[in-house]
Formats: C-alpha cells, structure tokens, sequence
C-alpha cells in the first residue's frame, strides 16, 4: 500500500464541499457530533470558552493555530514536533495513508498522558478487498464515468432507503438507520459518496486488531460508538436477508468505519514487561 499507484485527492473533495455544500446548519451538526466523542461535558466546553474570552488580552491571535503541510508517516516530522495534546483526533484519514499502522503508531506519540486519541478505522469486512479494485477503477476512470459512477451509487443508497422503509412499514417495525446518512455529522451524501469511493490508498483493520495494536502501546479503549463486526464471507452470505445477493450489499454492508476512544495509561506494555 504505501507504493501504490492511484493517489486520491481528498483535499480537491472537502475543498468543494466547503466551498459549494458547507453551511451554518452542518457546521451547527457538526459541533454537536464531535461534543459527543470528545472526554468533556457542556460545562467544561462553556468553561474553556469563558476562560478564553476573560483572558483574551493574555491569549495572542491566533496562537493556537498552527496549519501546515506535513505527513504523518514523515518520521523527522514527527519527531521534531515537541508538543503534545489532551486531546488527539483523526477522523477516517490514517488508513489513507498508505502505511496504517505507522501512521498510528506516529499519531499516538502527540497525546499527553492521561489524554485521548479518537480515531475512526475502516473495518475489515468481507468484501473489503473488491473496494480495492472499485477505489482503483473509480480513480483511473475518465471524469464524466467517475460521474456516472457517483449518481448511481447515490441512487442505490436512496433505493436501499425506500426498500427498508417499506419493510419497516410493513412489519411496523422502526425504520433502521440507512448507510449513506449525511446529516448525522454535519456532512454531505454527495461529497460523502466521491470520498467513498475514490478514497485511495485504502486500508482496513477488524476492531479487535485495531483495538489490540493501541492498547499494546499503552493506551485503553474509554468507549467504541460504533463497532463493526468482521465475519468470514460464507457467514456473511447466509446472514443476507433482505436484499438479497445483490451487489450493492455485497460491497458496502460491513465496510465502514470502526470508532474508537482511547485513553493514555502510560507506558506500552511492551516496555512494562
């Protein structure tokens, strides 16, 4: 993965989003998603913003913003930065990397002790390897098949959509949440579905392998929001119900992302040993 040969432009994607989606509505959803996975209450975030403002005149402009281009796997990089947070956060980037686990293993070295690391993983399910080859075929695809591709998919998530609420309807069961949701977390189905789709370097973990690797580095998992499993692709061929053995739920059901908060205990346990 680290040399592969089809790089997709994340950047050029939530660019246009921002530019042509992004709206006080979603940055309001936004802000109240991330409130939810972050270690700290209402109160705590009023305080923080108190203090801020009462000390404003302490405080330069701009003095906790530091923007830059940099990479994770950049090991010079990494080490030369001395500081650390309470808080370390990244949200479904590190297995776009092209070397996940590096790239995890570089990530925790910026938490504080006592603090946390939050990150969203793909999960490793059973047709995680024919994304491979749809991510590349997506990326090496003329513009106007990349297109075609996004709308059709688009459609399928509003067909699976329609087909779950008529079951719900019928059983008089609650409607299940739909895959493809765009206003959870303050973003957009559309730019959501090129992200998907063309995201690439790509890599996934189960959680147990996710969870394993961090918590062997000196960490603890805190709360797991959203954990997929990983079964074998004969288990998940005799669960398919519903829908039956149709394409769409062969690629997408079980793919994405495992959600993790970590907390830093100290040492990892291999130098505990």
């Amino acid at each position: 993965m680290a040399n592969a040969e089809v790089i997709f432009s994340f950047g050029r994607n939530w660019l246009d989003f921002v530019n042509h989606s992004l709206d006080d509505r979603k940055m309001e959803i936004a802000y109240h998603f991330l409130l939810k996975y972050l270690p700290a209450d209402e109160y705590g975030i009023q305080a923080a913003e108190t203090m801020k403002q009462k000390f404003s005149s302490l405080i330069p402009e701009h003095a906790r913003w530091n923007i830059f281009r940099g990479s994770i796997l950049d090991d010079a990089l990494v080490n030369s930065m001395k500081e650390k947070g309470d808080i370390v956060y990244s949200w479904g980037v590190l297995h776009h990397t092209g070397s996940m686990y590096e790239a995890l293993k570089n990530a925790m070295t910026f938490v504080n002790p006592q603090g946390y690391l939050i990150i969203a993983i793909y999960n490793k399910a059973p047709y995680s390897g024919l994304w491979v080859k749809c991510k590349k075929i997506y990326n090496k695809s003329p513009r106007f098949l990349k297109l075609l591709y996004v709308y059709a998919t688009v459609l399928l998530i509003y067909l699976e959509r329609l087909l779950l609420s008529v079951k719900a309807a019928a059983s008089g069961e609650q409607r299940p949440d739909c895959k493809g949701n765009d206003d959870y977390r303050g973003m957009s189905l559309f730019y959501n579905i090129i992200d998907w789709l063309g995201g690439f370097p790509y890599e996934y973990a189960s959680f147990d392998e996710i969870k394993n690797f961090v918590e062997n580095e000196g960490f603890e998992l805190v709360k797991a929001p959203v954990k997929w499993p990983s079964p074998s692709k004969e288990e998940y061929k005799s669960s398919i119900r519903f829908l039956g053995r149709f394409f769409y739920s062969y690629v997408s059901s079980y793919t994405g992302t495992n959600e993790f908060i970590f907390g830093r205990t100290g040492r990892s346990r291999e130098q505990n040993r």
